[in-house]
């Protein structure tokens, strides 16, 4: 999940400025949003304060930037992405990863292989664009990416990765 949605977690308050100065800029240069940039713990604001869904404002994006700090200050990152994984939407009002695991691959998560995780780590981003159920080919259009920074981020091994890019 870290490698799909937030690679410098451990590296930042609750904000990570060049990934938003990145999303920024890549919108601006496109004329429309192709990128959002937010933690990991600016998604799991937006859940605990109710702030979604509504319309994308600068306002929102600055409460949940607040609450995401404020997260990031009574909270340990390990708690921070605990909760986040326990209550990420991942499609079909499945709620967490270890009930996407159970629903969409029926297997526990700590017994996931590398290929599948990647592929869970990608729902969260749009879980019903993403929804395996309607097609699967979007969603897993997305884990080579993810497999690739995992492998490109030390979070698994070259036989690891060489196993996810044939499963």
């Amino acid at each position: 999940v870290l490698a799909a949605e937030d690679k410098r977690f451990y590296h930042h308050p609750g904000l990570d400025t060049l990934a938003m100065l990145l999303a920024a800029w890549l919108n601006l240069k496109n004329g429309r949003i192709i990128r959002r940039g937010p933690t990991v713990t600016m998604q799991l604001a937006r859940l605990n304060r109710g702030l979604s869904p509504g319309p994308r404002t600068l306002n929102r994006k600055f409460k949940e930037i607040w609450w995401a700090i404020l997260i990031e200050r009574h909270n340990t990152k390990e708690e921070i992405l605990t909760e986040y994984l326990n209550r990420a939407p991942c499609g079909n009002l499945t709620e967490g990863f270890p009930a996407a695991a159970r629903l969409y691959l029926e297997k526990s998560a700590a017994d996931l292989s590398v290929a599948e995780s990647a592929f869970l780590a990608a729902l969260p981003a749009s879980p019903g664009s993403l929804n395996p159920y309607k097609d699967p080919r979007p969603a897993l259009a997305r884990r080579p990416k993810a497999q690739y920074r995992m492998f490109s981020l030390d979070l698994c091994s070259p036989a690891e990765a060489e196993r996810a890019r044939m499963e």
